[in-house]
């Protein structure tokens, strides 16, 4: 099968929809099938990962990055040159999925369109709040550019059921049209540490460092954490406009709390590793990739209830949800995790067994083919 996978970036920029696209591409090369990468270039990267597994990579230079999120580049003569049989794009927000939609109708190919959970519809000051962003997707481009492009489609997957039916909800879309795919996460990259390795007791955030992934709630929940737990430290793995607030405000924090930047998506197995409690304090979640690696990892993760959360993190089970914005619940479960290695450790192997039976590459990637073959 000749298959085209549109990306907003190439697998250098760390993201969840970016990270799904290029391990999908790699898995379908895998399994016998011609791979076309069709994404945006922001740096000097030219897709060095694909490249070496024979997928072909075409990338456009891109004119800025609208929001920090939305690379403004013309990959659509790339696309209207290809001969797939089938085009996948993902996420419908991105500039890159208007245009492999114009190109699926010229080219009278089967479009697929991945929703990653940016279908959130919210409405209100608080949501004004935590993005402009978010507001202007919802108010304007959720009725015009991202309602065409979400038409076009032949079919949408979603990672999560929340996403299904808020597509439903807020866009019309038929159930027919609909198909479950999740996220998935390589178990083999993604393990638990050897037998026998006791890390010292560190709590990580990792995202984003934007209003809507909560990294100042995770600041916030730190330092009630460390009024109970005086030896946890501390790790904000990520980049952001808030970056340099975020420091500003942890002061307090200094030699209990690092801020490590941008970490590259190969470096994320070891930190997860170094890690005791993973905390999502997000506002917005679609099926988060971050979670399923934590699982993956035998780590379990205090996350916001919001989204398709609950959908992986099991209240008790390989984890525990927070009202969204409780900072006192959240760090009462994470200092509940911390006092408690047994506690963690049956945690972490629930969440391990979940992620290997329900959200491996290879369960994932048959779930792809038969909805290619359907449409094809």
């Amino acid at each position: 099968m000749r298959i085209a996978q549109v990306s907003p970036f190439l697998p250098s920029r760390a993201g969840g929809s970016v990270i799904y696209s290029t391990n999908l591409a790699l898995q379908l090369k895998i399994r016998g099938h011609d791979v076309e990468f069709y994404a945006a270039r922001t740096t000097a990267e030219d897709g060095e990962i694909l490249k070496e597994k024979n997928v072909a990579v075409h990338t456009r230079p891109t004119f800025g990055v609208a929001f920090g999120v939305n690379p403004m580049a013309f990959v659509l003569p790339d696309l209207l040159k290809s001969d797939a049989e089938v085009i996948h794009a993902h996420s419908y927000i991105y500039a890159t999925s208007n245009q492999a939609a114009i190109a699926a109708r010229v080219l009278r190919r089967p479009f697929v369109l991945h929703m990653h959970g940016a279908t959130y519809q919210g409405g209100g000051i608080m949501d004004r709040r935590i993005s402009s962003a978010l507001f202007l997707k919802e108010k304007v481009y959720d009725k015009t550019i991202g309602r065409w492009t979400i038409g076009c489609a032949d079919a949408i997957a979603a990672v999560s059921a929340f996403d299904m039916q808020q597509c439903r909800e807020a866009f019309d879309v038929s159930l027919d049209k609909l198909h479950l795919i999740p996220n998935a996460v390589d178990v083999g990259k993604f393990r638990p540490a050897a037998n026998g390795t006791e890390a010292p007791l560190t709590v990580t955030f990792v995202g984003r460092l934007e209003e809507w992934k909560g990294p100042h709630s995770f600041v916030q929940i730190a330092r009630r954490v460390r009024a109970e737990v005086p030896e946890a430290t501390f790790k904000v793995a990520g980049a952001g406009p808030l970056q340099p607030q975020l420091m500003a405000d942890s002061r307090d924090l200094d030699g209990h709390i690092s801020f490590l930047g941008e970490v590259g998506h190969s470096r994320i197995p070891d930190l997860m590793r170094e890690t005791s409690v993973l905390v999502l304090p997000s506002f917005i979640e679609g099926l988060s990739t971050v979670c399923l690696e934590a699982l993956a990892c035998g780590i379990p993760v205090v996350a916001s209830d919001t989204g398709g959360t609950s959908e992986i993190i099991r209240d008790g089970e390989t984890g525990y949800l927070c009202p969204t914005g409780d900072l006192d619940r959240f760090a009462g479960y994470v200092v509940r995790l911390l006092r408690d290695p047994e506690l963690r450790d049956r945690l972490g192997r629930n969440g391990r067994a979940l992620v290997e039976h329900e959200y491996s590459w290879t369960r994932v990637a048959e779930m792809t083919e038969r909805l290619y073959e359907r449409l094809i």
